[in-house]
């Protein structure tokens, strides 16, 4: 399973649990942790907009 693949899965787990302004922070750590491109990558896999996750 590579990268992106678990995000997503992390992604499907915790999108329907968390409100709004967690999953924001959520999705901004996941770019942090995976460094230059994350944002990128974050966005692309969850379908959310990198104005978004760097909201987080």
């Amino acid at each position: 399973m590579d990268v992106e693949q678990v995000i997503q899965a992390k992604y499907r787990a915790l999108s329907v649990r968390l409100d709004e302004s967690m999953l924001r922070l959520w999705l901004a750590t996941e770019a942090q942790a995976l460094g230059r491109g994350g944002v990128s990558r974050v966005a692309r896999v969850t379908g959310k907009s990198k104005t978004t996750i760097y909201a987080g």
